[in-house]
């Protein structure tokens, strides 16, 4: 087909298609004259449907505007509500406050003061601090007075001074009824007094005067109290003192027999743990231990004492500070005097007590309870109380520095004691159980700690002054060892901690024990520790030294070894000496081998082999 005849075909196609489309057109037209109908009328419903939709929103805004105005008046009234309501509540409350109901008046008057007189007291008590805080309206930034209060107040002040007269009188009768024997006085302060805390509460915003007169009756009436009670107390356990020592309990003194090794002053015993209780032992019942025939030291004593006064103390210093509204440092101004009188006659007797006794442990002691308590009270915050416990210390301290004095004393003019015997002698148990003792209750105070040196320091002179009449030098030394060592041992034994001041024996020891080796050397081998110390030896001096030596050297080992064992007494100690005289030997012998070796070789051949001797020591 060529392009002419495509075209024309293609030309018919098109017509045919155009007629039909003609042809639906007008089919359509019809439908498409009703669908323009149609859509015109929706148009119109459109557009009265937007006019409505446009005059919905114009109400819409004008609801909108209705709606603040009626938010900023219901702010407005709510402002006003809360102005008018604050304004009824204080108008309310100062009617209430100004107004003195016949009830309020019948009850303070009439009324017996008791529990349910409370309700009526705390009533007045608002009253009158409502009229010393607002007695004043402010109107306009001016402060007008209220001519209602002023009309009531002199009203308020009468039913105010029979209050306070009532209440007085209540209060007074009620604290001096605690003076009635067998009153049970912390019971009665516990149950009954503390029920009307709140009458010292209004008497002292309402009747200053009142108050202090209360407080000056309660300080008197209580300080009365605690004084009769502490002094059958004190009466009673002075009869239960257990006091062993007398002025012979010392180290040494003039007239005891040589043989006695034991003080019963200086037994502690089991006497320091009471340190572990202090605060947790209850004090002696008294009556109880009469019964049982019971005997108490006097540290023991002092801890009841102390005890019974510190929880006493304790519990009154809370109860005033709860029954008369007072802060912690308005106590002792105000109350100070309750325990003064009681504190007082403890301090006598506990002089008295202290005074008299040679029982310098027990001082002891009572210096560290007393310590204990001290800081207790400072815990507490009861910081009034330090004055007593500085009494305390003022009685305790000089007679605890006479005792002490007493015993360095006595071992510094000890002139009379004398041994010819190197065991350890008897006054060194002494001076180790007293000094043991004293270590394990191990006070801090400065004062005590310098005595500790200066028992030290006398002890030595002491073994030096009955060492005297031992004439040999060597004999001596072994008679101040044995005694350093026995005293070393105790504390070992004991599982004392050595003081630093009396650390200073173990080189006191030490060096004594290297005084007697070197006397042990030179008197077995003089003229080996002489070619020792002359400067250059001849050759000839050696060889003969060397002929003597090598024939006696095992010798001279052997009756080292048997002098030991028989000057000292203690295992352990032998062993130590022992040992530290065969290394300062067997040191010495090295020296003299290199001196030979050096300045005479040809004599090295005739020395002792180091380790034949070594060897010998060892077997």
């Amino acid at each position: 087909m060529d392009l002419r005849e495509y075209s024309e075909q293609t030309e018919e196609q098109l017509k045919v298609v155009e007629s039909e489309c003609l042809q639906d057109m007008a089919t359509c037209q019809e439908e498409l004259a009703e669908l323009y109908m149609t859509v015109r009328d929706s148009n119109k419903i459109i557009k009265n449907i937007e006019s409505h939709l446009v005059q919905f929103q114009s109400d819409l805004k004008n609801v909108g505007l209705e709606i603040k105005t009626l938010q900023d008046q219901s702010l407005s009234m709510n402002v006003s509500l809360s102005n008018r309501r604050h304004l009824e509540d204080k108008l309310g409350n100062f009617l209430k406050q100004i107004t003195l109901t016949p009830d309020l008046i019948h009850n303070i008057c009439k009324r017996d003061v008791d529990e349910g007189f409370l309700v009526y007291i705390n009533q007045l008590r608002e009253k009158m601090r409502f009229f010393r805080t607002q007695g004043n309206i402010i109107i306009e930034g001016n402060e007008v007075a209220a001519v209602s209060m002023q009309e009531v107040w002199p009203y308020l002040k009468r039913l105010n001074m029979k209050a306070a007269y009532k209440v007085r009188q209540f209060l007074i009768n009620h604290i001096q009824s605690l003076l009635k024997p067998k009153t049970n006085v912390q019971l009665m302060q516990e149950t009954v007094l503390i029920r009307y805390k709140d009458m010292l509460l209004y008497l002292r915003e309402n009747s200053q005067e009142t108050f202090v007169e209360i407080c000056m009756n309660y300080t008197e009436i209580m300080s009365q109290i605690y004084l009769d009670h502490f002094k059958v107390y004190m009466s009673s356990i002075k009869k239960l003192i257990r006091d062993d020592c007398d002025k012979r309990d010392v180290v040494t003194w003039q007239g005891m027999g040589t043989d006695i090794s034991y003080v019963q002053g200086f037994d502690l015993k089991d006497r320091h743990q009471l340190l572990d209780q202090i605060e947790t032992l209850d004090p002696i019942i008294c009556h109880v231990a009469r019964k049982t025939h019971q005997k108490f030291f006097i540290e023991r004593v002092f801890q009841s004492i102390s005890r019974l006064l510190v929880d006493t103390c304790t519990f009154c210093f809370l109860f005033v500070l709860e029954f008369f509204y007072v802060r912690f440092d308005q106590y002792e101004p105000v109350f100070g005097e309750i325990f003064s009188k009681t504190q007082q006659h403890l301090i006598d007797n506990l002089a008295t007590i202290f005074g008299t006794t040679y029982d310098t442990l027990a001082l002891l002691l009572v210096l560290k309870i007393n310590t204990v308590f001290q800081q207790t009270m400072e815990k507490r915050g009861m910081l009034f109380m330090n004055p007593y416990f500085e009494k305390v210390r003022i009685i305790t301290w000089p007679r605890l520095q006479v005792l002490l004095d007493n015993n360095l004393r006595e071992m510094d003019t000890a002139n009379y004691l004398h041994t010819s015997d190197i065991a350890y002698h008897p006054v060194t148990s002494r001076f180790a159980q007293f000094i043991t003792s004293l270590h394990k209750i191990s006070p801090e105070d400065s004062m005590f700690i310098h005595r500790l040196s200066l028992f030290r320091q006398s002890f030595i002179g002491l073994l030096k002054k009955i060492a005297k009449d031992i004439r040999d030098e060597k004999n001596r030394a072994v008679f101040i060892i044995n005694n350093l060592d026995y005293l070393m041992e105790e504390f070992h034994e004991q599982k004392v901690t050595i003081s630093q001041e009396f650390g200073q024996l173990e080189a006191d020891l030490t060096a004594m024990t290297e005084n007697f080796i070197d006397m042990q050397i030179k008197e077995l081998f003089p003229a080996f520790v002489k070619l020792l110390e002359t400067p250059n030896p001849s050759s000839g001096d050696i060889d003969l030294f060397l002929h003597d030596f090598n024939v006696n050297w095992k010798k001279g080992l052997q009756i080292i070894e048997e002098a030991v064992k028989n000057l000292f007494s203690g295992v352990e100690t032998q062993k130590d000496i022992l040992k530290r005289t065969y290394t300062k030997f067997l040191m010495k012998y090295t020296d003299f081998v290199e001196l030979v070796k050096k300045n005479h070789p040809h004599l090295t051949k005739s020395l002792v082999s180091l380790q034949v001797i070594m060897a010998e020591i060892q077997h």
